[in-house]
């Protein structure tokens, strides 16, 4: 403490050495003590003989004075207030007597011991550079390496259009600044920008082609807690230095993001193997993933560093050069910095393409489960249009912009990829064909974030199909997979062992809903219920039906519930029948009440096409399925039991499926009486609660894990 009771030390000698120069290492600090040491460790142990280290803290109220105070010997420094961080950085130059400045924030630290050696050894050889920088890695509060910031060669005129230099790589001649103060006071936002603007007219710069510093990524970051600065110090920076307007060009700004990211992918492997100033936690593997997908918003960081951010000009450096646009997602803000947000609090976040009203009790049944923890986000429609989002779960459910391409065969979800992202457990829609699931699963895996992928097992063609490559390799991003039926979980398990496998089974009901209507006499007519698409061979039922009417009672109906692009062509045919054929459409029913007293007018529900969810529909109420043998059915078809609750066929043809018709009714009597059986046994093994405590099983399961 010297006389005018400030916080300092200043050693009475220092710098004995026969080193030719000199290096004055410049850190501002304020309330960086989390940080603060490593900061220091990385100078002390550098190779270089002569380094005076030059800390100019702000008057800090955390741990850092204690930390400065049993720094090594060689730190000068000096703890008050001061005006803000030009000013403190300003106040360690004066104070420096070194021919070479490198300037170092008090939350980053350099990459390894021989950098400053390096940069010296750079400008004894090149006696005409000024200015020698490199390439930063790109750390978090908790030391993981997350990316390389990699920077080219620079033209003068490069810099007069985006900042691609990382400050903490910078040594400067003191010779080439020419100037009373370092960073001018006039910024307190981007005075590093201004700084090599300023010297481009005065020296040529030199880049070091490795990785020199690191630069901290936290959320105390002057880049998230002083925006309202960045404006002034831009209108200022382009009126001074008469910047081009194509200096604000947003596409070519993502177009030089995308470029240093990708030669970023040089340096991969020097960044896993981590520097040896301080311990990282690195692995090249995901570092790549990290370099590939445009994740610097989206880093998980510890938002300690915004209780220490002071409000009159933190100290934390600018933004790092060449991150500050997304590439997958555009105004993509960083949720810490908005304090506390519904991402962070929904630790489960699920994302579909689209959510039918099938959905809407296993949703009920969900957000009963997790309560505020869970968030939906949905688009509005399926690939094929046929399926429409209509759930009602309140605030839960969040909807987003499908944008489909190339003829609605892959699909970007437009506001999922950032929410999917910050989630604490992402639930997934298991299809390849979906980009911006790729996207998030990627992103996550490379932060150790788990996923879920929720879907069926295998596509429709099988675990031969030729997407089988791509869903494999989802597989293996994510955490978990959660299938519909419990011999899917087991051919998976068999398949594929490194994912863990859960089973929801697929429902559509209550358990209390999922009962028999009260009838006194057995039903003489056939219902379908499901999507008129090709697949679902809804015109061979109609000619089928036609051609079983005569053996039929008399008054059989067949009752079509659904709608799809094949409903006007039904209605057409059905024109052409005789009178005596009762065919009736109704539409799409989301009435459970309504449903569930169609069924009970029918003897069987009939699917001539693939079987998929409506089978545990048809036996929730108690109503047995003819079902053909020869479709790609989906993985419910396991709920079927031949001549308990289920009756097929073969082959797939108009006759074969009139013929089952005829025989069904002829034993109708025998079917009515085991309605009530058929219901318990379908609503034990797939309710909405079953299936909804299968999803809340495998979210624990993978919280577990983390």
């Amino acid at each position: 403490m010297n006389a005018d009771g400030v916080a300092e030390f200043i050693p009475e000698v220092a710098h004995a050495t026969d080193a030719a120069h000199l290096v004055s290492v410049l850190t501002p600090s304020f309330n960086q003590a989390r940080w603060l040491h490593d900061n220091l460790e990385s100078v002390a142990t550098q190779t270089y003989p002569a380094i005076e280290h030059i800390v100019m803290d702000g008057g800090s109220t955390d741990e850092s004075v204690d930390i400065l105070s049993h720094a090594n010997p060689g730190v000068v420094w000096r703890s008050e207030s001061d005006g803000g961080q030009s000013d403190a950085i300003n106040k360690a130059f004066h104070q420096s007597t070194g021919s070479i400045i490198g300037w170092l924030n008090s939350d980053d630290a350099y990459f390894s011991r021989s950098v400053v050696a390096d940069a010296v050894r750079v400008f004894e050889e090149h006696p005409d550079v000024g200015v020698v920088y490199g390439h930063a890695a790109l750390v978090n509060a908790s030391g993981t390496l997350l990316q390389v910031l990699w920077t080219p060669s620079i033209a003068s005129a490069w810099l007069r259009v985006h900042n691609l230099i990382s400050q903490p790589t910078v040594f400067i001649r003191r010779s080439a600044i020419g100037r009373p103060y370092f960073v001018d006071p006039a910024f307190d936002y981007s005075m590093d920008r201004e700084l090599w603007l300023y010297l481009s007219r005065r020296t040529r710069f030199r880049r070091m082609d490795r990785i020199v510093a690191i630069d901290r990524h936290h959320m105390g970051r002057k880049s998230y807690t002083r925006l309202d600065l960045a404006a002034h110090d831009r209108d200022l920076m382009a009126e001074r230095y008469r910047l081009p307007g194509i200096a604000t060009n947003v596409l070519l700004h993502k177009s030089v993001n995308v470029g240093v990211r990708l030669a970023g992918l040089s340096k991969i492997r020097e960044a896993g193997r981590a520097g040896d100033a301080l311990p990282l936690d690195s692995s090249a593997k995901w570092i790549a993933l990290r370099q590939i997908a445009q994740l610097r918003r989206w880093m998980p960081s510890d938002s300690d560093g915004l209780s220490a951010a002071r409000e009159d000009g933190a100290h934390p450096s600018e933004e790092p050069p060449g991150l500050g646009l997304d590439i997958m997602e555009s105004s993509v803000t960083p949720v810490e910095a908005r304090g506390t947000s519904t991402v962070e609090m929904a630790t489960v976040v699920l994302c579909q393409t689209a959510i039918g009203d099938y959905r809407q009790a296993f949703l009920d049944v969900l957000v009963e489960r997790l309560g505020p923890r869970l968030i939906v986000y949905s688009g509005g429609d399926y690939f094929d249009g046929t399926t429409q989002t209509n759930v009602q779960i309140g605030h839960v459910l969040r909807p987003i912009r499908n944008r489909f391409l190339l003829r609605r065969r892959l699909l970007w979800q437009s506001g999922a990829v950032k929410p999917m992202v910050q989630a604490g457990v992402a639930i997934l829609e298991f299809n390849p064909r979906i980009i911006s699931t790729w996207a998030v699963l990627v992103t996550r895996r490379a932060l150790n974030r788990p996923s879920l992928l929720w879907g069926h097992a295998w596509s429709r063609s099988g675990r031969r199909s030729r997407t089988e490559p791509l869903r494999k390799a989802m597989r293996r991003l994510a955490n978990g997979l959660v299938v519909y039926t419990a011999s899917q979980a087991a051919e998976l398990k068999a398949a594929d062992s490194h994912v863990p496998v859960f089973v929801a089974p697929n429902a559509l009901y209550r358990t209390a809903l999922m009962q028999p209507l009260d009838v006194a006499s057995p039903p003489n007519s056939f219902i379908y219920v499901g999507r008129l698409v090709d697949a679902k061979k809804p015109q061979l039922m109609l000619d089928a039906f036609v051609d079983a009417i005569p053996a039929l009672p008399v008054g059989a109906r067949l009752i079509v519930v659904g709608q799809g692009p094949l409903l006007e062509t039904l209605r057409q045919k059905v024109s052409g029948i005789p009178e005596v054929a009762q065919i009736e459409f109704h539409g799409h029913v989301s009435d459970t009440a309504e449903l569930r007293r169609l069924y009970s007018m029918a003897i069987a529900s009939v699917s001539p096409g693939f079987v998929g969810l409506s089978i545990t529909q048809s036996l929730g109420f108690g109503v047995p399925m003819i079902i053909s043998r020869d479709e790609p059915h989906s993985p419910e078809l396991e709920a079927a039991r031949e001549g308990w609750n289920a009756r097929t066929y073969h082959p797939s043809t108009a006759r074969a499926l009139a013929k089952a018709l005829i025989e069904m009714s002829s034993a109708r009597e025998a079917w009515f009486s085991r309605r009530d059986d058929i219901s318990l046994d379908c609503r034990t093994r797939y309710s909405a609660e079953a299936m909804a405590e299968g999803m809340f099983d495998a979210v624990q399961a993978v919280e577990r894990s983390r």
